[in-house]
């Protein structure tokens, strides 16, 4: 590809990423083994939760994407669809998140975990992104907060996790995406 190619693709993706459709997504209802996405229009109760371990990654619960609690939150399966954003979407930047709940007034690290198998496969490939989440107790002011991740193709599952140095201690989120079809 030469120079004029890649100046012009990444002009496209600029104005694209500058100028999109984002929906905001929720944890569907009644989650199945590869649906675990809904749009959080309609589903405002519903927000994802993931619990923290005592300064490590929350693991230890139940592994069931149909409902069962989990310490990380199973956020888009392989049949969620960014359908609603427009036709012929490949991939989507999964790149803001609202904490509407957190039950520890201290430090939390956060990552989202992208994959085609296994969590555990897509951690030891280094397919997440980390970042961190603080509101403090006094603080009743929630904002979006815009993470970077790379583009992540829409059929791949999408998991969350938390870490924070109390066990047991929670984030509920809501998750705003946009995609691409190139």
């Amino acid at each position: 590809m030469g120079a004029i190619q890649r100046i012009q693709r990444d002009a496209e993706y600029a104005e694209e990423h500058v100028h999109h459709k984002t929906r905001w997504y929720t944890k569907k209802a009644v989650p199945t083994a590869t649906a675990w996405a809904d749009l959080l229009d309609g589903h405002l109760a519903n927000p994802w939760r993931c619990t923290s371990g005592a300064s490590t990654w929350g693991v230890d619960g139940s592994h069931d994407p149909e409902g069962a609690p989990s310490d990380e939150a199973f956020m888009f399966g392989t049949a969620d669809t960014l359908s609603n954003l427009g036709t012929g979407l490949v991939v989507g930047d999964f790149d803001m998140i609202l904490v509407t709940a957190n039950t520890s007034a201290t430090l939390y690290l956060v990552r989202f975990i992208w994959g085609s198998g296994t969590m555990a496969d897509a951690i030891a490939a280094g397919q997440y992104t980390t970042f961190p989440y603080l509101r403090g107790n006094a603080d009743n002011v929630r904002k979006i907060q815009v993470i970077n991740t790379p583009l992540i193709g829409i059929d791949y599952k999408i998991w969350c996790q938390c870490q924070n140095s109390t066990d047991n201690s929670t984030l509920d989120f809501v998750v705003g995406v946009h995609g691409y079809n190139f």
